[in-house]
């Protein structure tokens, strides 16, 4: 037999989000150390070299991105996406991101 319904009023809808932001920061800025370890330093090791971690707009969010210039010139260097996928006519990837976040999900997210 069911209970009386109890109502909840949410006072601070924001308040998990910003108690598990400093959580969410190990966790990126690990999967980054992962990331550079992964990533091939060619050459110059621009394209290690450029990666990064920064707060998004919300709490508990951060991005990994790569802001990898080539030398001399403004921009990202062109050939982030042929390592980590491949070419249709060099099919030899070397996959950074892909793996990390792959392992990532299974050490930390939800159990069913």
């Amino acid at each position: 037999m069911a209970g009386p319904a109890t109502r909840y009023r949410v006072l601070d809808p924001s308040a998990p989000r910003r108690a598990a932001d400093p959580l969410v920061a190990d966790v990126a800025r690990a999967m980054l150390g992962e990331v550079v370890e992964r990533t091939p330093h060619g050459p110059t090791g621009d394209l290690a070299a450029g990666w990064q971690v920064t707060h998004g707009r919300a709490p508990a969010a951060y991005l990994l991105t790569n802001t990898a210039t080539r030398p001399g010139k403004n921009g990202p260097v062109p050939y982030a996406q042929f390592v980590e996928y491949g070419t249709a006519t060099r099919g030899y990837a070397q996959p950074m991101v892909g793996p990390v976040m792959t392992e990532w999900r299974a050490r930390v997210g939800r159990r069913r």
